[in-house]
């Protein structure tokens, strides 16, 4: 079972190779991988009207119930300041929390266009196992870019 197919390259190949008879894939990339070792999309009524199975190279599984349970949080009565994670009072934190590998190209000029304008703008990103990713990126941004 794939918990997710497109989000990793390496799970992305791996899924082309028939480690078992049967294999399945689920909600951790919910669109169908297109990858013809991949039998099954296990989904969940709720999610998937039975027409959807269109959208699917896979035989869409289609199960009762919800994959998801949200817990309320309990809210801190403390909150840490900006200047506890490194950054001063007035800047403005941009934060985009997707892989990077998501960044395309063509969204450049959208961060550029925030950082220009923005004297103030701290665009954040996670850092990813992936290093070259960042690097790659941030390399990208800067070229454009006088700030580092």
């Amino acid at each position: 079972l794939f918990m997710d197919i497109g989000m990793d390259s390496f799970s992305y190949l791996l899924s082309y190779s028939r480690l078992a008879p049967i294999q399945a894939m689920t909600h951790g990339h919910p669109i169908t991988s297109g990858v013809p070792t991949i039998d099954y999309f296990i989904s969940f009524k709720d999610y998937e009207p039975q027409e959807n199975q269109r959208f699917y190279s896979e035989e869409l599984i289609r199960l009762d119930g919800h994959s998801s349970r949200y817990i309320i949080p309990n809210i801190p009565n403390h909150f840490e300041t900006k200047l506890f994670y490194g950054f001063n009072l007035n800047d403005n934190i941009y934060l985009s929390p997707q892989s990077l590998f998501k960044f395309h190209p063509l969204m450049d000029p959208f961060i550029v266009s925030i950082l220009r304008n923005d004297s103030n703008a701290k665009f954040t990103i996670i850092q990813e196992r992936h290093k070259g990713w960042a690097n790659v990126f941030l390399n990208r941004i800067e070229s454009e870019t006088d700030i580092s």
